[in-house]
């Protein structure tokens, strides 16, 4: 299942300005390359549990989702385009997961910084699926 969480936000991203602008340069899992070019992207799970319901008949998966978005311009011009790009982008998505339907995925919290001429801003997203 979360190989094919992964490859549905994958399709997101390249359905959107992110990717046909483009606002960045790709969308990594977990971590980018030595030589990925600025700005990028990337996504990795932070957290996942099951939710039961009904002895087990019906459950749901809960999982905070992180994406780490990088900017190296000197102002932060970019990065919060880049940003603006990515909340049209999963702000309440309707992710395709094969056996699931998406009851919800919205952003909980961001945080931005600069560290060494790099901008970042970590955004989470809680991604709720129930299965089918």
């Amino acid at each position: 299942m979360l190989t094919e969480l992964y490859q549905s936000i994958y399709d997101a991203f390249e359905a959107s300005t992110l990717h046909t602008t483009p606002l960045i340069t790709d969308l990594y899992l977990i971590e980018a390359p030595d030589d990925a070019v600025f700005p990028y992207a990337v996504v990795q799970l932070v957290n996942g549990k099951t939710d039961d319901f009904s002895s087990g008949r019906t459950f749901s998966e809960n999982m905070l989702i992180q994406f780490n978005l990088f900017s190296k311009t000197p102002d932060a011009a970019e990065i919060l385009d880049i940003f603006a790009g990515l909340i049209l982008c999963y702000d309440f998505a309707d992710l395709t997961v094969g056996g699931y339907s998406t009851l919800s995925c919205v952003r909980e919290f961001s945080m931005q910084t600069r560290l060494e001429k790099v901008w970042q801003i970590n955004v989470t997203y809680r991604i709720k699926l129930r299965k089918d």
